[in-house]
């Protein structure tokens, strides 16, 4: 997926994950980018993000 302004993603995401997560709000914002850069369709991409937040969240 083509993320045109990671930095400003990355930056919302810390900061809407920081009230209703455990985990490091600013690791899991480069995590989620990480997983965003991945060469796969949009479904595909969804559920493979959806699997690997699961593990990463440990839910």
């Amino acid at each position: 997926m083509i993320v045109e302004a990671p930095e400003a993603l990355r930056v919302w995401l810390t900061k809407e994950m920081a009230p209703i997560c455990d985990a490091e709000p600013a690791a899991l914002a480069k995590y989620v980018l990480a997983l965003l850069r991945k060469d796969k369709p949009e479904p595909e991409l969804m559920e493979f993000c959806i699997e690997q937040l699961d593990v990463f969240l440990q839910t």
